[in-house]
């Protein structure tokens, strides 16, 4: 087996660049990585912007060093999402491009990820780098010994449909420790996994429930923090901190009685690092005189006893542990901190050892959201990566000198990616199929004519908010939904989709600590919109259905419930439980919703302590909503996803799953009197990517096959019986894969959006499918 170096093939071919650190220029593309999984893709079909960069994102994902190298693990986002290693001599201020063996270069497929999961081990004065990753559901390890040349290998001794690592480090005299969770559709609990390399893994069972985030060692000793959430509140909790401490290397594991929490609701522990004499441990929990989530910060120099640091100073209304670097005796905090409905922060505070108060160190300013700290100690100082949510988003490292004085430097894609265009849904205008998506990191629709699509139109262009769908009616004209900062949703209207007006977020829900809304669909019936998703007053503790309708998309009418089930819950105790109303862990969930000749139907799921069911909503009126229940004979959990009509039946598509089945079961429920009773069928093979649509005539479903190198057609009259066919992806050659994003029928033919990857790029076609 040849171990010679080839320019990193999953692992982008080409540099990284701190704008204000260096300016070396791109490396080539090698003559093997150009052969390895990347054959020429089909012309781009959707336009850039105009006089705008190709607006390529870097996102870095996980930071390690050894004192001495620094290796990043990030994604790059132009025409595709692509795994980077990088390693780094000099504190980060220059980078070098990972390369991999000529046998990893030949085994890398496409679609490859990286998991933001990187360690070094030692023996004696000899690394050992490890990364982790996949593709589909195979987990991947990238391992060296010089953070230069990389091999690749298969994952083993892990199940990926059960098992899910969330931190891994390196032992000092060699090996790694991995923990996370073993999750079943019954609970989650908490894992521990062992390895000599990297690559084979044995699993050490934990008691209890929840998952583990964090491991860090310190000599023979070891700390892992996690959480577990409650199905239901118990004795006034809602989510417990784990810890967890091994004196043993690993072989062994005690667990350490929750050491600190506000005795009221949740706290969770979600880092930890070792220090000069022990472990500081983070996390949150819920301040019950301020009502509001705290920084927990506790620290141990023998593993039984943890007593509470100094509290973090306060600036916004919550805040929370985003990152702990431990620096010689000076332990760092990235401090995640924000005021609803505002920009998120990152402030970095300096706790000096012996010292009672922490420091608040000149963070660099950010006019945009920061999110995401990732960070690792060199020498007297440290190295911290953030992501800034402007439009299009950007990576910074941001250096922590000795001194507590903090430098930024953007990072910046490479040169040579592909431009960011991501159309992701379709829509018929006039007869015409129309694009909606992303291009350079704004939200765009591309029109249609004879000639093809055009340059795009600009929807919304602000940072923190995105478009999720567009419809379209030849009355009601055009209606985009999306959401502000990931948690309140919005609408915009417009009679010529050029010209685009907003409804605020507060028209569908407060915008306010704990408060969120979204839009899961929309359609015109009866003279006027029609919303529906899911809002919260009290975070996921309990939520509701989202249900409004409008005349001219300004003016939004909640929809009503018909009946009130019960009352009452830990949070209140008079709140209904009704059709659109939720309870503690009785939540309501609106996905899709379709216009009869009379009345609306919509469906989704509600929740029971520990389960998701199906559920289905009629309306008569076009306000009043009455819950209807649907089953899943067979299945413990399950959720409509979508629903379609063909000759006055009702077909819902969606999932069904129970603790015997990991991956869930592919499912459809069938009404015919108007949504007021449906029949359960489930379909044979898992739960895939599917995309359901609807002549007037019959029901259509495109099936992507696991290996993402197939589609099927499956056709029926009735929703009962289905006759499949395979489809011809125009353009799919060897060393490609194909995904699926959207469809419509237009004029006898479905619409389909796809996507043709290669390793290194990738492109959305619209492709016609004869019917």
């Amino acid at each position: 087996m040849s171990h010679r170096p080839h320019a990193l093939t999953a692992l982008l071919t080409c540099v990284l660049v701190l704008t204000a650190c260096t300016s070396d220029p791109p490396a080539a593309l090698s003559p093997v990585g150009a052969q390895v999984n990347a054959p020429k893709l089909p012309a781009q079909q959707f336009s850039t912007l105009p006089d705008r960069g190709p607006g390529a994102t870097t996102s870095i994902q996980a930071l390690a060093g050894d004192g001495r190298v620094i290796v990043m693990q990030a994604t790059v986002q132009g025409g595709a999402a692509v795994p980077v290693l990088r390693s780094s001599v000099d504190g980060g201020v220059t980078w070098r491009t990972a390369q991999l063996t000529e046998a990893a270069a030949q085994a890398t497929q496409v679609g490859e990820w990286a998991s933001g999961l990187v360690a070094v081990s030692s023996i004696g004065q000899t690394p050992r780098w490890l990364a982790l990753g996949g593709h589909d559901d195979t987990p991947i390890a990238w391992t060296s010994d010089d953070a230069q040349v990389w091999s690749r290998r298969q994952i083993t001794g892990v199940n990926p449909e059960t098992d899910q690592f969330n931190s891994v480090v390196g032992m000092p005299g060699g090996g790694f420790i991995a923990v996370g969770r073993h999750w079943t559709t019954a609970a989650s609990r908490p894992r521990v996994w062992r390895s000599d390399d990297g690559v084979a893994w044995r699993v050490l069972k934990l008691p209890g429930r929840g998952a583990l985030s964090e491991v860090a060692v310190r000599g023979d000793r070891l700390v892992a923090v996690g959480s577990r959430e409650l199905t239901t509140v118990t004795k006034g909790r809602s989510q417990l901190a784990l810890l967890f401490t091994s004196a043993d290397q690993g072989a062994s594991w005690r667990p350490v009685r929750e050491p600190s929490d506000s005795g009221d609701f949740a706290a969770w522990l979600s880092h930890v690092v070792a220090t000069e004499d022990g472990f500081v441990v983070g996390g949150s929990y819920f301040d019950q005189d301020e009502d509001t989530y705290q920084p927990l910060l506790l620290r141990s120099t023998g593993l039984r006893a943890w007593r509470a640091l100094p509290r973090l100073d306060e600036f916004d209304e919550s805040s929370g542990v985003g990152e702990l670097v431990q620096v010689g005796g000076r332990t760092l905090v990235a401090q995640t901190t924000k005021n609803p409905g505002s920009r998120e922060r990152v402030l970095l505070q300096a706790l000096e050892a012996g010292a009672t108060k922490w420091r608040l160190l000149s963070t660099p300013v950010h006019r945009d959201s920061v999110t995401g700290p990732v960070g690792v100690a060199l020498g007297d100082g440290a190295v911290l990566a953030v992501g800034v949510e402007s439009r299009p988003s950007v990576s910074a490292l941001w250096t922590v000198h000795p001194d507590g004085a903090v430098t930024d430097a953007e990072v910046t894609p490479p040169p040579n990616a592909t431009a960011n265009v991501q159309p992701f849904g379709l829509l018929v205008v006039n007869g015409a199929v129309e694009a909606y998506g992303s291009a350079q990191g704004a939200s765009v629709l591309w029109h249609r004519s004879s000639s093809g699509f055009g340059v795009p139109t600009v929807m919304r262009d602000v940072a923190g908010e995105t478009v999720d769908a567009v419809h379209w009616n030849g009355t009601g004209g055009f209606l985009a939904t999306g959401t502000q900062n990931d948690q309140h949703a919005f609408v915009l209207d417009s009679s010529d989709g050029i010209n685009w007006r907003r409804t605020q977020p507060k028209a569908f829900n407060s915008v306010a600590q704990y408060h969120y809304s979204s839009i899961d669909d929309a359609t015109w019936g009866h003279g006027r919109w029609v919303v529906v998703g899911e809002k919260s007053s009290n975070g996921s503790a309990r939520t509701s259905a989202l249900a409004y309708t409008s005349p001219d998309a300004v003016r939004w009418v909640q929809g009503t419930p018909t009946t009130v089930t019960s009352r009452g819950d830990y949070f209140d105790p008079r709140a209904p439980l009704d059709d659109l109303h939720g309870l503690e862990s009785n939540a309501r969930s609106m996905s899709a919703v379709l216009a009869l000749p009379k009345g609306l139907v919509a469906v989704g799921e509600v929740g029971t302590p520990g389960h998701r069911r199906p559920a289905a909503w009629v309306s008569g009126d076009n306000r009043r909503w009455r819950l209807v229940p649907v089953s899943s004979p067979g299945y413990t959990d399950a959720a409509i996803r979508t629903v379609q009509m063909v000759d006055g039946v009702l077909l819902g598509l969606g999932w069904v799953g129970n603790a015997r089945s990991p991956r869930p079961v592919r499912a459809t429920w069938r009404s015919t009197d108007g949504g007021r009773h449906w029949t359960f069928q489930a379909i044979e093979g898992n739960h895939a990517v599917t995309l359901f649509a609807a002549s007037d005539h019959e029901f259509l479903q495109l099936v992507l096959a696991d290996d993402h190198r197939s589609v099927t057609l499956h056709r029926s009259t009735d929703g009962l019986t289905w006759a499949a066919s395979p489809v011809t992806i125009n353009g799919l050659a060897e060393g490609m894969q194909v995904d699926l994003f959207d469809a419509v029928v237009c004029d006898g033919t479905l619409q389909v959006l796809i996507e043709l990857a290669n390793r290194l790029d990738a492109v959305r076609v619209l492709q016609t499918v004869p019917l």
